[in-house]
């Protein structure tokens, strides 16, 4: 049977490192809410499959508003999204997929410029989703595109449209639709876009993707689901292991600063121990 002391001792070291454990942990969750480590993973993930202009559209989309840290500030839909504003360290499979084809489908994109009355040119941050005979719609006014131009839309004004055109810096640009389209018009939408994606790797990843699910629209989905939850997998082991590395500097530093020794915390737990039971013994 092991002598009491030994157990003490070997108790004591546990309880030691795992405080010293925690301690590190907290150092690593203290640098991650200020560097935003996850939120930065995910972003390249997502760069990764998509790209940048459409990983951009993707993070501007309104599905993904309540996914980022307000801070308990009011953001304005209409507002341009900040390069400073912390974005989300997580995004739901669901949320990707029908934000990408929403995006694919619908259009998303933001004025860059403000415009007012004479203006019969739209500066926007991307021309993905947009093509020429489409309708969108800036705030209540309605324009048709006559041309997608590198940087913005050549449009008229649509029957309907408002008499004023003054819209800000920012606002946002959806498709217009007369009627609540089917499953045959959003897959023809769908096709058509995917084919003039700019990035081949893109274009025949999601292309195949809606070949492999014979045209349906909703197994598309779950395709493009398990496609983005398998990239996450990657990134998640990307974060991991360098989280181990940070967590292996921290307890480095952590040793060095406290002078964890080993050897010296088992000799003052075997010393007091001893002396417990010394005086156990006194007593009884």
């Amino acid at each position: 049977m092991l002598d009491s002391g030994i157990v003490d001792v070997a108790i004591g070291l546990m309880l030691v490192y795992f405080l010293l454990a925690l301690v590190c942990s907290g150092i690593n969750e203290l640098v991650e809410a200020f560097l935003r480590r996850r939120s930065k993973y995910l972003e390249g993930g997502i760069v990764d499959l998509l790209g940048i202009d459409l990983k951009r559209q993707l993070y501007e989309h309104s599905l993904l508003e309540g996914l980022y840290p307000q801070r308990g500030r009011p953001i304005s839909d209409e507002s341009v999204p900040d390069d400073k504003r912390k974005k989300p360290s997580y995004i739901p499979s669901t949320t990707f997929s029908q934000g990408l084809a929403a995006i694919l489908t619908e259009g998303s994109a933001r004025l860059t410029v403000g415009v007012d009355e004479p203006a019969d040119t739209l500066d926007v941050d991307s021309t993905i989703g947009f093509r020429a005979g489409h309708m969108i719609q800036v705030h209540v006014e309605k324009m048709r595109i006559e041309e997608v131009l590198e940087h913005g839309l050549r449009v008229t004004r649509a029957q309907g449209g408002s008499v004023l055109a003054a819209h800000q810096r920012g606002a946002k640009l959806t498709r217009f639709r007369d009627r609540p389209p089917d499953t045959d018009a959003l897959l023809a939408d769908l096709r058509a876009t995917i084919g003039e994606l700019r990035s081949g790797r893109l274009r025949e990843a999601l292309g195949s993707l809606l070949t492999t699910v014979e045209s349906n629209l909703d197994l598309w989905r779950k395709e493009v689901e398990a496609w983005f939850d398998k990239k996450m997998d990657r990134v998640s082991g990307w974060y991991g292991r360098r989280t181990r590395w940070w967590l292996f500097a921290y307890g480095i530093v952590i040793v060095v600063v406290l002078n964890a020794d080993t050897a010296l915390v088992a000799r003052t737990l075997w010393s007091d121990s001893a002396s417990s039971r010394s005086a156990s013994r006194v007593s009884s």
